[in-house]
């Protein structure tokens, strides 16, 4: 048996079945005419129509994943350096620019320390940007949130009382957002 003989055939595409398999981009020929004549009509139409239907939802979710790409990587981008003013503008820009459904997802997103936005923001101390978080809970996902520690063991809530004025104002926001 010779080398040549082993090797592998190359392999026949026709450009003209890839609306039928769009997510093999080079289905070899005989392979596709087979999988195609053993196909009534119908059965070719589904495959159409729902290859189409998933490009269609692939389109919708793609700026949802890439937000949620981009807020985690902005989340993760304070890990060690929660007081940095300019990188906490950033994530609050971004996150204020979302709408309100993902608002409301982006909420519990959590970065490699498993922390949450309210993170950076009790660290920073932005107590209206806080209760502008919270305020869009019910009563049970706000206690959630700010009573939610991540890796470390500290919460929110925690960071945001440090001080007996710091206890005050978050009592202040915690009585106006229950």
């Amino acid at each position: 048996m010779s080398v040549e003989s082993l090797a592998q055939p190359k392999v026949e595409t026709n450009p003209e079945l890839q609306p039928f398999f769009p997510d093999i981009p080079k289905i070899p020929y005989p392979i596709a005419l087979n999988i195609l004549q053993n196909m009534n009509n119908q059965e070719i139409q589904e495959i159409r129509r729902v290859s189409k239907t998933w490009n269609k939802v692939i389109n919708i979710l793609k700026p949802e994943i890439e937000s949620k790409s981009k807020f985690i990587r902005l989340l993760n981008s304070m890990i060690g350096d929660f007081y940095n003013k300019e990188k906490f503008q950033q994530l609050k820009t971004f996150y204020n620019s979302l709408s309100s459904n993902l608002k409301l997802e982006f909420i519990h997103l959590k970065n490699k320390m498993n922390d949450t936005i309210l993170r950076p923001a009790a660290q920073i101390k932005d107590s209206e940007f806080i209760f502008e978080i919270l305020s869009q809970l019910n009563f049970q996902n706000r206690k959630k949130c700010i009573l939610s520690p991540n890796n470390d063991g500290i919460t929110p809530f925690h960071i945001a009382t440090l001080t007996f004025d710091d206890k005050k104002i978050v009592g202040n926001v915690r009585e106006q957002v229950t």
